[in-house]
């Protein structure tokens, strides 16, 4: 019996092997998509070079409170007039092409390696590794426990847990509750989704005095983050910063919300 075991135990330490062996995106093996000088994370997320190389990554400078593409690394016009309840927000990149399509592939069809492998990226390709002392906790943006049971995960826990493991930071994901089953937020104007979600979240006050960072899948208007964001300030936090895998580009924002 003991014997049986081992060899069940040693095929499975094999196949866990080989699949790190493979790129999460393509599925080629590591080897034949080598690691470059210049993405030398491919080997720890698990992304190869070559599809970390199809990433639409951010060329130009962005307002560092809401991330729109700008001519020059400051607050944008709007933010301006209407700061965000949050300080500065981190992503990898323009939510369209190859990051689209994987963010897609996480959220409509399960395929949770993927979270984890750009997780690890969000991690250590936004800047947040070397802003890990500034946080305290970090909190993925929560779904109502019927969509959840629905969707069977939380697409935000799932970024949010292999960020939390690379960076260092503990990760909570009970105190900060959505409480209404908001309609989703695809197809409704700016101003809608805002209304949609005026009372979704509740915190309770474990987050006193706490810096925290929270955690969605993409950024678009904001109005998710901005609800949750604003909970946790009720709760008591210090101050909140927000990182997503993808910003959605201005002009790209119609399209995303029809």
């Amino acid at each position: 019996m003991l014997k049986i075991a081992s060899i069940r135990d040693a095929w499975q330490n094999l196949l866990e092997q080989l699949k790190e062996q493979r790129c999460r995106v393509c599925l080629a093996p590591m080897s034949v998509r080598p690691v470059s000088e210049e993405a030398p994370e491919a080997r720890a997320c698990g992304i190869c070079a070559n599809c970390l190389a199809g990433f639409p990554w951010r060329a130009a400078p962005a307002c560092p409170m809401c991330g729109e593409f700008l001519p020059l690394a400051e607050l944008c016009p709007h933010c301006q007039l209407s700061p965000k309840p949050w300080r500065q927000a981190y992503f990898l990149a323009a939510y369209s092409g190859t990051l689209r399509d994987l963010v897609r592939r996480i959220k409509f069809n399960g395929q949770l390696s993927l979270a984890e492998g750009l997780g690890m990226l969000l991690a250590v390709r936004s800047g947040l590794a070397e802003k890990r002392a500034d946080y305290d906790r970090i909190t993925p943006v929560p779904l109502h426990p019927r969509r959840q049971a629905t969707r069977g995960f939380n697409q935000a826990l799932e970024i949010a847990r292999p960020l939390a493991a690379t960076l260092g930071i503990p990760l909570s994901f009970n105190s900060l509750l959505r409480v209404e089953d908001t309609r989703p937020q695809s197809g409704l104007t700016r101003k809608k989704r805002a209304e949609n979600l005026r009372q979704a979240f509740t915190a309770d006050d474990s987050w006193q005095n706490l810096r925290i960072l929270l955690v969605d899948d993409v950024l678009t208007t904001g109005a998710t983050l901005h609800a949750a964001a604003s909970a946790l300030l009720r709760g008591g936090a210090l101050y909140v910063d927000v990182a997503a895998l993808a910003r959605t580009p201005a002009r790209n924002m119609g399209a995303a919300l029809n």
